[in-house]
Order: C-alpha cells, then structure tokens, then sequence
C-alpha cells in the first residue's frame, strides 16, 4: 500500500469517527446533521421549566455532582455490604481473581417476564431465557 492511500483511509477513519459523534456533520443529511437542529425549537425558552419538571439543575456541574455522589454512596453501601454477604467469598489469588460466589448457596434464576408463556415459538426472535439454567 503506499503512503497515499494509507494516509487517505487514516483522514478517511478520522472523518468517520468525527461525523459519528457530531463534532463534524453533513450539510442536508438527516442522520448526520448539526447537532443543534436535534434540539426542539422553543428549547431556549422552555429550557428551565423542563429541567425543573425533569428534576434536573440547569447547571452541568450540579447534575455531575449529583451523579458522582449517588456513585459514592452506591460503592459505599457495596463496600459495607460485600464482606458480611454470606454468598461471596472475598479470596486474594495469584491469578487475578479477587472474589468468588458460594454455589452452594446460590438462588434460583429470575423469573423471566415471558416463562409463563407455553411455546417460544410464539415469541420474538431475540427473546432468551435470562439465564443458561432456565
């Protein structure tokens, strides 16, 4: 391959991944448009009165902060709860496996939404059952 093409296919690659996330888009394109005709029309105007019936802040920080608290307080109740949970097993192992499952106390599988139903072949493709053992 010489230069020229690789150096092509290399712009070519950056254009993609560029149109895919929006930072770059297509004149008269519907998928790949401006990412601000996404946007409704009156959302200037309307923008403090849906984030309020959203429940959200206007402000980005407040809404990341928000996040990142309700990360801290889901690891910490992880972290409290993982070493008096009576089916893990914390173990430290040489092949980088940290913890284990008691089998022996292990619960039955998820009831699936659609287990009631008598054939799968009334069901969508794509529907599973939720685990390898139902």
């Amino acid at each position: 391959m010489t230069p020229a093409i690789s150096y092509e296919l290399f712009v070519l690659e950056a254009v993609r991944e560029r149109v895919r996330c929006k930072e770059v888009w297509v004149s008269g394109a519907d998928r790949y448009r401006n990412p601000d005709d996404d946007l409704p029309s009156d959302f200037v105007v309307r923008r403090e009165a849906d984030y309020q019936e959203l429940g959200q802040p206007l402000e980005a920080d407040a809404f990341i902060g928000g996040l990142q608290q309700e990360m801290a307080d889901a690891l910490a109740m992880l972290d409290r709860g993982l070493p008096t949970n009576p089916d893990v097993r914390l173990v430290l192992r040489s092949n980088g496996k940290n913890a284990t499952f008691d089998s022996r106390r292990s619960r039955r599988c998820p009831i699936h939404p659609i287990s009631s139903v008598s054939s799968w072949n009334s069901v969508a493709a794509g529907h599973r059952p939720v685990c390898s053992t139902c």
